[in-house]
């Protein structure tokens, strides 16, 4: 005899029926129930099974497949489009750079053109010679001497000083044109560069990674990850990317120890070897002290020996 668990199809009671009958009644609702139906109906082979089991494990892995490769694909899109936005960044970053330089260029020769441009057409370059010509004819006037020669000098400096004013002035006209033209030109590239990565956001959903993990490093990372079938989904992904960034930093700490313990050897041996050397010094001159004291004393001796053998003689 074989006992065989169902629910009851009336009442979805459970029950427990000899298979060997071909009838049965529910002991809930009174219900007939035939048995072989039944039976027929939940009764299951293992090779079934092993099929049904099979077919759902397959299933299901095909679908984890399926959906990791959707985001493997995203994460590859997004990662060309971050790599392409920091491309343009870093070229923003250069035409910042280079528009402030520019910008201190033109407050070092603002001045001059404020200066020159006092009067129209540029009338004041005649000041500084003006101011010659008018202290030569001064002085010349108050020595009570009219001196031709040094009027002609005077008039010749007030000629080379307005020459050399008028090729100032063309020379920074130059260049204060040529940096306002370059700086109109690098804000007109940062324009382009904005309405470039703007138009690449807007082409992308950057809405399915968190903005903090928006770079090409955190992106290339999870697409490993994806490729590698180490990760199925995001979350995941992005644990494994918090464990791999902790590792580099201990690792990067490590690093810093191991360079400052160097400096710290060398250092030590340079004291080391400093110590060495003036305890060479010291040796060295107390050996030379000893040198001379006894050399002191033997001409001191034989200076004496000879005096007293003149003295017996």
């Amino acid at each position: 005899m074989k006992i065989i668990a169902m629910n009851c199809p009336e009442c979805n009671a459970p029950l427990q029926i000899n298979s060997e009958l071909k009838k049965a009644f529910c002991n809930y609702c009174g219900s007939q129930i035939l048995v072989d139906d039944e039976v027929q109906r939940i009764s299951i082979s293992d090779e079934d099974a092993d099929k049904i089991g099979k077919a759902f494990f397959n299933a299901q892995t095909e679908r984890e497949f399926n959906r990791t490769s959707l985001i493997m694909e995203q994460i590859k899109e997004l990662k060309n489009a971050i790599s392409s936005i920091e491309k343009i960044q870093s070229s923003n970053d250069d035409l910042i750079s280079s528009i402030n330089s520019n910008k201190a260029k033109l407050s070092r020769i603002k001045p001059w053109i404020s200066f020159w441009n006092l009067l129209p057409n540029y009338y004041s370059a005649f000041i500084l010679p003006v101011i010659i010509v008018f202290l030569t004819v001064y002085v010349e006037l108050s020595s009570n001497t009219f001196n031709m020669r040094s009027i002609l000098i005077g008039a010749i400096l007030a000629g080379i000083a307005y020459v050399g004013q008028r090729y100032m002035i063309n020379c920074h006209e130059d260049e204060y044109e040529q940096l306002n033209e370059r700086i109109a030109n690098d804000e007109d590239r940062m324009e382009s560069n904005s309405l470039s990565i703007q138009k690449i956001r807007a082409d992308h959903d950057f809405a399915i990674i968190p903005e903090k993990y928006q770079n090409s490093d955190a992106l290339g990372f999870f697409y490993e990850l994806f490729q590698g079938r180490r990760a199925v989904d995001l979350p995941q992904a992005i644990i494994l990317y918090e464990d791999e960034l902790h590792r580099r930093n201990i690792q990067l700490q490590q690093q810093q120890q191991i360079q400052l313990q160097r400096e710290q050897i060398e250092q030590l041996k340079k004291q080391n070897q400093m110590k060495d050397n003036n305890t060479g010094s010291d040796v060295a001159s107390t050996i030379g002290k000893a040198a001379v004291s006894v050399l002191a004393l033997k001409i001191g001796h034989d200076i004496i020996k000879d005096i007293t053998d003149d003295f017996l003689n």
